[in-house]
């Protein structure tokens, strides 16, 4: 039996230190103070003070969480933080630094004033300290008791990634690629199972490199060019998330591996580098599909393949060139305000009454509605379906429920990611490696808070749900099966 070192004995990276909650407290109470006063200078200044105030409070909460814990960076409480930070953060202000082809482009979806910007920003403070806060009190509530984590049989780790990449990858591009070249049809609907099982392959991803940097170092060079293979047939599918996908879990799995700052910040760097080359090329192939079949659910492989090759020897387009898709891309309060806006003048949304719907598989129920709302708003707003837009988790609440939907949703929320934090902590320290896709789902929930709560929050924790007792009698049974020794029963996550 190969056994490594358990990870070190740490305090819990999942609670939230006392000086977040004030900072956001103070940023509340300016925002508000601005808001009541409604004086334009005082507004207007307010707009570029209070976002990058909840952004350095966010990613300065989100640096310290890592620094007492480096396995903090699996948890959705650090990617909440940094998520909410580029989007509602510094998104919030992205205009400013528009030139005009983007922001004609922005203000074609909707010219948020001064005094909607405001609103959103004091929503989005307001936000994300109830969901700090409820973090704190639930740690108050149930504190972690901390044990010895046990020694671990790192087969498991390379075991568990062969069990998660086989039904993973093969679905990936056995159905979910065809599916996005048409190969089903432009209307086919897949099942959510097979929508949840694709995870399982960034799963599989880190934990074969996880394994192969702790047991076969020189295995990394061809494990990464196999990495970047699957982010270039992401990058076919003209999905940003899909191509940068892998090559997060390999960062990821190399931080963890050997966490220093210095490695963080190279590896920020680089992500920041390559997103706005992502977000031209991805938005110019989707574009090229529509012109020419009036859908993105087209074009065989060969077909991408020559569009992208065309893409990359032209360079972008005068247009294309002068449009700065990044900012654009950030710039979520411009989709947040016209929820607002809508709920305000007595046109509430009703997204969350889809919440329920997503325990019922589309199998016993063929025509469950699709949690695409974002085509649906997007249309709403500009007349158009060709494209998807969403508000984000703050202004979906506010979209249904007005203020009330602050306790409402965010609470939940903040409990969502306690409870997963700390399953994250548990499942890392101890190497419990078939409970994985729920430390990755934790870590998609707090990524996505640009997202849906039905199709995002929902779904992730029902998956997390069924994946815990699933975990719980499997582990033993393959520990019996390669003759190690099995985790003990009452060691769960605290």
């Amino acid at each position: 039996m190969t056994a490594a070192p358990a990870l070190p004995l740490r305090s819990a990276a999942s609670e939230v230190q006392a000086w977040e909650l004030w900072a956001l407290a103070g940023l509340v109470g300016f925002t508000l103070l601005a808001t009541l006063l409604d004086e334009a200078g005082a507004t207007f200044h307010a707009n570029l003070i209070a976002p990058l105030w909840l952004a350095g409070v966010l990613c300065a909460g989100a640096l310290q969480a890592v620094q007492r814990q480096p396995l903090a960076l699996w948890t959705g409480l650090f990617w909440m933080r940094l998520s909410t930070a580029v989007y509602f953060g510094i998104g919030s202000v992205a205009h400013r630094f528009m030139n005009e082809t983007t922001l004609n482009a922005l203000h074609d979806f909707f010219a948020a004033s001064e005094t909607e910007l405001a609103r959103f920003n004091l929503l989005a403070a307001v936000c994300s300290l109830v969901i700090l806060g409820t973090v704190v009190l639930a740690a108050q509530l149930w504190p972690q008791r901390l044990v010895e984590p046990r020694q671990t049989d790192e087969r498991l780790m390379l075991i568990a990634a062969f069990l998660f990449g086989l039904p993973g990858f093969a679905t990936k591009y056995l159905v979910i690629f065809p599916n996005a070249m048409g190969a089903f049809g432009e209307d086919a609907v897949l099942p959510g199972v097979l929508t949840q099982l694709v995870w399982l392959a960034p799963v599989s991803t880190f934990l074969f490199v996880s394994w192969t940097l702790r047991h076969r170092a020189n295995w990394l060079l061809p494990l990464s060019a196999l990495v970047l293979l699957d982010a270039f047939f992401g990058f076919l599918r003209f999905s940003k998330g899909e191509a940068l996908l892998p090559i997060l879990m390999l960062v990821l799995a190399i931080l963890q591996h050997r966490f220093t700052l210095k490695r963080a910040v190279i590896a920020v760097l680089v992500l920041v580098a390559v997103f706005p080359i992502l977000q031209s090329t991805t938005a110019a192939g989707r574009a090229e599909l529509i012109a020419r079949y009036g859908t993105i659910r087209s074009a065989s492989f060969g077909e991408r393949l020559e569009i992208l090759g065309g893409i990359l020897a032209d360079g972008p387009q005068d247009d294309q060139e002068e449009f700065q898709g990044a900012l654009i891309r950030i710039a979520y309060v411009h989709a947040a305000a016209p929820a607002m806006a809508m709920y305000d003048a007595g046109q509430p949304g009703d997204s969350l009454s889809y919440v329920p719907l997503v325990a019922i598989p589309r199998l016993l129920w063929p025509d469950k509605p699709i949690f695409d709302m974002g085509q649906s708003y997007t249309e709403l707003l500009t007349g158009s379906d060709t494209s998807s837009t969403w508000m984000g988790y703050f202004a979906e609440a506010y979209w249904n429920l007005g203020w009330l939907g602050v306790p409402a949703v965010m609470i939940p929320l903040g409990l969502i990611f306690f409870a997963t934090g700390r399953y994250t902590l548990w499942t890392l320290r101890n190497g419990e490696w078939l409970h994985f896709p729920a430390v990755f789902l934790g870590l998609y929930m707090g990524a996505r808070m640009d997202g849906l709560i039905a199709g995002d929050v929902a779904a992730s924790a029902l998956t997390i749900l069924l994946v815990y007792p699933v975990a719980r009698i499997a582990t033993p049974m393959l520990c019996e099966l390669i003759g190690s020794q099995p985790p003990p029963l009452a060691r769960a996550p605290q």
